[in-house]
Order: C-alpha cells, then structure tokens, then sequence
C-alpha cells in the first residue's frame, strides 16, 4: 500500500473549535442520556481529551506532569490476574520514577453516588469514603471495574 499526500487536505479542526463542538455534545448527552452509560463510552472514546486521569491528577504525589504512556487512552482492556475484569478506561501514566496504570470505571451520570449519611450508594460501595481515588494496587481499583464474563 502507498500512501500520497494531497494539496488540499483538510486542515485540522481548530483547538477553540473542537473544545466547543465536544462540550455542545457532552451537554447534549447529559441533558437527553444521562442513564445511559454506552453513550458516554463511546464519547470519551472519540473525545478522549475529556477523560480524567491523563496526568495522574489523583496521584498521592500529585500531578506528574507527563502526557500518558504513548498519549492514549485504553477502552476497555482486559485485565487478567487473580480475577479477570474490563473497566471502561485505562491511562498508562508515567514518569521518571514511576509507570502506573490508571484504571477509570465510569458510570452514567444518573446514579446516585451518596446518600444523605455522606456514605457511598450501592454502586460505588468499592470506593474509599473519603471520595477520593488513591493509587494502590492494581486489585484494589481494579474491584469495581466490569466482571469480564459480563462483557459478552
């Protein structure tokens, strides 16, 4: 296969464009699909700037200030080990000391994730009460991702 160049390609989108149209359908899928979660896949799929995580910003370090491993964002991978499961995302971040895998399990932005009491609902029982995400080991965040017999 060969590839040309052409003259008249498409110039990219424009960073203020495309920051602009994404948010309009974000908006537009909060508004009309919040119970449905398949909807945000596939939007951070094909918008993967606006998934969280790319620098580690939930790190007990902190920021590392580095793009992810090879600046992508893994949908769905299967994790194998002592139990086998699929989150929705994956970051590889890295840094001069440290590479770490960044497991992201969205949910549709419907559920409720506390009740009054300040305690986690039933779909995020997995999650630390503090409501925030500390590095650990990989079984550990990895205990609220999809089971992979699910993913049929």
């Amino acid at each position: 296969m060969t590839y040309e160049f052409t003259e008249n390609a498409p110039k990219p989108i424009d960073k203020k464009e495309y920051v602009l149209n994404a948010s309009e359908k974000l908006d537009f899928l909060l508004k009309n699909f919040a119970d449905d979660e398949t909807k945000f896949q596939t939007f951070f799929e094909l918008n993967p700037s606006f998934m969280p995580g790319a620098r580690d910003e939930f790190s007990i370090m902190g920021q590392s200030g580095h793009e992810p491993f090879s600046n992508c964002l893994i949908s769905q991978p299967k994790i194998s080990g002592i139990i086998n499961r699929i989150p929705d995302f994956m970051w590889l971040a890295n840094d001069s000391a440290y590479f770490t895998p960044v497991i992201i399990e969205i949910e549709a932005p419907s559920k409720k994730h506390f009740r009054k009491d300040g305690n986690p609902t039933s779909h995020f029982v997995g999650f630390p009460k503090n409501r925030t995400v500390h590095n650990s080991n990989l079984l550990t965040l990895n205990s609220n991702c999809h089971d992979e017999k699910q993913q049929v």
